[in-house]
């Protein structure tokens, strides 16, 4: 409570008014409890309520990092011992529930299948791997188109030059050129995002994958060729 509480409003200038804002104001950064009311009677949060709090979230942030981290860990232990079997039933056989297995794939495109021994006993798929030669692939038609846009970027270019050599001063021409030239500035601008998107789907193809943090640790890059590392 304040001393005069006159009940004036907010932005009032009367000289009780700020002796009371200035009470107020020192229990809200110097006082040592959590609220105080200023002198509307409004609670407010004070600086020792803030560093209550802001401790507190801190540790339960901390606690809920530490619960990820140690489910990461039986995660990443599980995986690392993932031995590879012939078939499901192989690994069904060697393993465990809970357990987890890998098989070599029969699709061309990916090197490793992993499972989890499930009850019954099941082989759930948890992951797969994608292959050498596919990835290859994939990085060839990237390559290929980035080689395609750059030479219709190069085209553009050139008759753009050529255009803007005329030197043309009538004023209808003139505005057809411009028109022109505009059209050829938003050609420039789609070939850009296109070479953009298909960098990205290639990104997206290479770590397609990535449900787990360390499967990109999988793929290691030389001299532009991708390869499972093994």
């Amino acid at each position: 409570m304040t001393k005069y509480n006159t009940g004036n409003p907010v932005g009032s200038s009367d000289p009780r008014d700020l002796y009371d804002n200035a009470a107020v104001a020192d229990h809200l950064v110097n006082g040592g409890q959590e609220s105080h009311q200023d002198r509307t009677g409004t609670s407010r949060k004070t600086w020792k309520g803030m560093e209550v709090d802001f401790s507190a979230a801190q540790t339960q942030r901390a606690s809920q990092y530490q619960a990820q981290l140690d489910e990461l860990e039986q995660l990443t232990e599980s995986l690392v011992g993932a031995a590879i079997y012939t078939d499901t039933a192989a690994g069904l056989a060697a393993t465990v529930e809970g357990e987890h297995f890998s098989v070599p794939s029969p699709d061309n495109s990916e090197f490793l299948i992993l499972y989890r021994h499930d009850a019954g006993p099941f082989a759930t798929e948890i992951n797969s791997y994608p292959s050498a030669s596919w990835l290859e692939q994939v990085a060839d038609r990237e390559s290929a188109n980035e080689a395609r846009s750059q030479r219709n970027s190069s085209t553009l270019s050139e008759h753009e030059n050529d255009l803007i050599g005329l030197g043309v001063t009538d004023g209808d021409t003139a505005t057809q050129l411009a028109a022109m030239q505009a059209s050829l500035d938003e050609a420039r601008d789609l070939i850009d995002t296109l070479m953009g998107h298909n960098q990205a789907l290639v990104d997206a193809l290479i770590h397609h994958h990535s449900d787990n943090a360390d499967t990109l640790s999988f793929i290691t890059a030389d001299n532009g060729q991708y390869t499972p590392v093994i």
